[in-house]
């Protein structure tokens, strides 16, 4: 095939084709062709890697839920998105735990025979769904402005 009329076929080819192309159909094209291909190819973006450092923070939010409140609200006052995303993310591991907690306690509570009990299980039952509601509205990003 000519260079010019090969160069015009897979022109039209999005990334995703030509890559498909390069890696799966090497024995229908020249050595030519296929190095026109890779020219033609973007080159894949790095994935982005977690850091050790924020792994261990997401960890220590867990177990330690006011750590993760207050580097949540720490990184939600930086203005890159990056930390933002993130100053979510601590925010909803370490509210979550007090939600489990608050949970398990209503259930007790809400399972004795006493009627004040009941009422105070049920005033905790209701904290845990709306702090359920807000941590998954901080997880996605809380207000956009």
């Amino acid at each position: 095939m000519d260079r010019t009329e090969f160069l015009k076929e897979i022109e039209g080819y999005s990334q995703d084709d030509l890559r498909l192309i390069y890696t799966t159909q090497q024995d229908m094209y020249s050595d030519e062709e296929l190095a026109l291909i890779a020219e033609r190819l973007a080159p894949l973006p790095e994935p982005k890697k977690t850091s050790p450092l924020t792994v261990i923070c997401y960890i220590l939010s867990c177990f330690v839920p006011f750590f993760g409140i207050i580097l949540g609200l720490v990184l939600g006052a930086r203005t890159d998105d990056e930390s933002r995303k993130r100053s979510g993310d601590y925010l909803v591991c370490g509210c979550l735990p007090s939600v489990f907690i608050g949970l398990i306690v209503s259930i007790v509570l809400l399972g004795s025979g006493d009627a004040q009990k009941k009422q105070t299980g049920k005033k905790c039952l209701l904290t845990a769904c709306i702090s359920i509601f807000i941590s998954l509205f901080l997880f996605n990003g809380g207000f956009k402005v």
